[in-house]
């Protein structure tokens, strides 16, 4: 077996290839060696996520994040599976949390969104969730047509959810 590194470098293009199981061999090869490597258990999640085992992916990616607190991509990647699960809560609580480690992470402020939205409909509440801002131009979609926003979506986001300072009024 090639040396860590370059093991984790491998499966990760096997993941991005698609190649579930032969990303999940060499993720567990590496735990085998050190069992303690973050990013193996983290990749496993996500492999567990992708083939639709909720439970296991939930405690990979677990392990994952108690190994590497820090791990902003591990709290949306977990928010998104118990999001799956309709915790919405846990789900909102795991975005909220990666985007306080990692404000730039536009895939926590897009999951956030949708679960946000899957918690209570935003066009009845706006003031509950956000506050006084569109809500559907904050969640990055046209309410309509469906078309994505830019990025400043994710900057009124961002400053709605964390009192960053006054957003953009729509």
């Amino acid at each position: 077996m090639p040396n860590i590194f370059e093991a984790l470098a491998i499966a990760a293009q096997r993941l991005q290839a698609g190649q579930l199981e032969a990303a999940e061999q060499i993720y567990r090869e590496i735990l085998a060696v050190e069992p303690n490597n973050g990013i193996a258990w983290h990749r496993l999640g996500l492999i567990e996520f992708r083939k639709a085992n909720l439970g296991t992916a939930i405690e990979y990616l677990g392990r994952a994040l108690t190994l590497m607190p820090e791990f902003a991509e591990g709290y949306t990647d977990l928010g998104a599976v118990v999001q799956q699960q309709g915790d919405l809560e846990r789900a909102i609580a795991n975005h909220r949390r990666a985007l306080q480690l990692a404000p730039h992470l536009a895939q926590a402020y897009f999951n956030l969104g949708n679960a946000l939205q899957a918690q209570t409909s935003l066009d009845e509440r706006p003031n509950a969730i956000v506050g006084p801002w569109n809500c559907n131009r904050i969640t990055g979609r046209h309410s309509t047509t469906g078309a994505s926003y830019s990025a400043n979506s994710r900057i009124l986001l961002r400053q709605c959810l964390f009192g960053s300072g006054a957003g953009t009024k729509a």
